[in-house]
């Protein structure tokens, strides 16, 4: 017979496996097109995070709880590195598009060709 805390633990391991899965995914990610995959293969309607919600059925009643806690501060946790990914790239994507000599006036492309 298995304690109760065992139980948790059992029930818990998808939301900690997909928690790190997740995160090793946004790490790779390094362009807008592959930021885009990972919201809908994670966070989207049929994503990787809905998959384990629907998972909930099958968890012990008194795991539920604790099981539903974890999966929803996982989707938070998600969302708030999803969207700092974001922030990240397109950071790094206007970042290509500045000046060498003022770090803050944008140059246009066209600018610049003409300008040869």
């Amino acid at each position: 017979m298995t304690s109760p805390d065992a139980e948790h633990a059992e029930a818990l391991a998808p939301v900690h496996q997909l928690r790190d899965e997740a995160i090793a995914a946004l790490a790779e990610v390094a362009s807008p097109d592959a930021l885009e995959h990972f919201r809908i293969a994670y966070l989207g309607s049929k994503g990787k995070l809905k998959s384990l919600m629907a998972e909930m059925k099958h968890v012990p009643k008194d795991a539920k709880p604790a099981f539903g806690q974890a999966a929803n501060a996982l989707k938070q946790q998600l969302t708030a590195a999803f969207d700092a990914r974001k922030s990240s790239i397109a950071v790094r994507g206007r970042s290509t598009n500045l000046s060498s000599t003022s770090p803050y006036v944008e140059v246009s492309r066209s600018a610049a060709h003409d300008a040869l």
